[in-house]
């Protein structure tokens, strides 16, 4: 029963996230990559390999679940001037630090 909450709990969180970035999310199965993201309200088209495997999940977990607790730091350390991001990958950490940390500087190196 507690399982069964618990992923209630994550997809209803999944869902809200999604909403602020400007996408739809019912659940992971039927989920694909997206073509843009809002963010600071302004739309930024994607390119992602979406026949690389894992972007689902690894989009999932940054975007969507907030693995890096981003949102809870931007709270703690709202004047953070600077953010590097050594192996960026396709960027998207350096996506959600925009939307946390709107006037920081990023810069992100893979």
């Amino acid at each position: 029963m507690l399982a069964n909450v618990n992923k209630i709990k994550t997809l209803l969180r999944r869902k809200q996230a999604a909403n602020q970035w400007g996408l739809k999310f019912n659940r992971v199965a039927d989920f694909t990559l997206p073509d843009y993201l809002l963010v600071k309200n302004e739309q930024i088209f994607l390119k992602i390999p979406k026949s690389q495997r894992g972007m689902i999940s690894e989009f999932i977990e940054i975007i969507l679940d907030d693995c890096y607790n981003l949102k809870k730091w931007s709270k703690q350390l709202p004047n953070q001037s600077n953010i590097l991001d050594i192996g960026g990958n396709i960027g998207l950490f350096s996506l959600i630090a925009r939307q946390y940390f709107p006037e920081a500087n990023i810069h992100s190196y893979e």
